[in-house]
């Protein structure tokens, strides 16, 4: 026996015969424990040194990965020469390199998944408990914006019945805070900022309904003047235009319009949903005659303190505070310019 039929020392009589059968059909039936794994990779190792078949000539079909693991490992020691190419797995396994080497022919994309049912359960859950998480959080913040928003138009309700009633108390107690030349300052201060925030929020929502209204019509989203209106509703409230737009996009998915879902998602976030962050400090300084980097640090501070009242609140109260400081630092240079002209 030459060095290079090494392999076939330590097979029996048997298993012998059945390794060094002719290329032809074979049934080889074999218990438990009869040596089927070595039968048939020694069998693909003798084929392929005496020249009956080549390496990816082979095709070696078993049930587990373990099984073809095991194959390749004895194939490697029996045989000088690389035996990752070669065709030895599992059903699914060959199955699924065949469709990676031919995707093309098989109409499926390159990085194409396959998933059993519970594979796709698994995932749904994993999907499941973030997706949950945002959903709830956007609720939890959507309601409270809704709940903010009801406060202050019932609030509203009262002070535009008794609007002029308030108006005097409130220059009343500002003037006997501050006196008569300072608090009416005050007042009025604090009215400006008032109306630049009331301006702000509804010259961004008109902005965010015309420029939603034009999104919609490009990419061919039906029903586009109902959807501004409901853009500019709910632009008041936080996170409140992303349901119209990012539902468009939904929609536009779900009929086969991928392309355009992803126009409807970038133009939403970059353009609908970005219009708050330039249009809304501009009109608010404008309106109320108030420098924009106060207007937007009471915005913020006030959002983030209060929720959609301290939108209100926040520009008045910093506007007012920076008043106060304003009129202190006029009233030391006054003193001490009195106080010079006395000595």
């Amino acid at each position: 026996m030459s060095a290079s039929a090494s392999y076939l020392q330590n097979l029996n009589p048997q298993q012998l015969q059945a390794v060094t059968l002719p290329r032809e059909c074979a049934l080889i039936l074999a218990g438990a424990g009869s040596g089927k794994t070595k039968v048939l990779t020694t069998r693909i190792a003798h084929l392929i040194q005496t020249g009956q078949a080549s390496p990816a000539g082979v095709l070696a079909v078993t049930f587990t990965n373990k099984a073809a693991r095991e194959m390749l490992t004895r194939l490697s020691a029996m045989l000088p020469i690389n035996t990752r190419g070669m065709w030895v797995g599992t059903f699914h396994g060959l199955c699924n390199r065949l469709l990676r080497a031919h995707h093309r022919e098989a109409n499926l994309p390159q990085l194409f998944q396959i998933m059993d049912s519970g594979d796709q359960l698994a995932l749904i859950k994993r999907l499941a408990d973030p997706a949950k998480t945002l959903l709830l959080a956007m609720g939890a913040g959507i309601g409270a914006g809704l709940v903010q928003i009801l406060i202050a138009l019932f609030v509203a309700f009262f002070f535009y019945r008794d609007g002029e009633r308030v108006r005097l108390l409130l220059i009343e107690g500002m003037t006997r805070l501050a006196g008569q030349e300072h608090g009416a300052k005050l007042f009025a201060t604090a009215q400006g900022a008032i109306r630049g925030v009331v301006y702000g929020l509804i010259g961004t929502a008109f902005a965010q309904a015309v420029v939603a209204f034009l999104g919609f019509v490009i990419a061919g989203v039906p029903g586009a003047a109902l959807l501004a209106a409901l853009t500019f509703i709910l632009s008041l409230v936080p996170m409140g235009p992303v349901l119209i737009w990012g539902g468009a996009a939904a929609w536009l998915h779900t009929h086969g319009q991928t392309g355009w879902a992803i126009f409807m998602v970038v133009y939403g976030v970059a353009v609908i949903s970005s219009v708050d962050n330039f249009v809304k400090p501009i009109l608010m300084s404008r309106a109320g005659n108030l420098s924009m980097l106060l207007v937007v640090l009471g915005v913020f501070g006030g959002a983030i303190a209060f929720g959609f009242i301290g939108l209100f609140v926040g520009p008045a109260l910093l506007a007012v505070a920076w008043s106060l400081v304003k009129t202190w630092i006029d009233v030391t240079e006054e003193d001490e310019r009195k106080a010079v002209t006395t000595a």
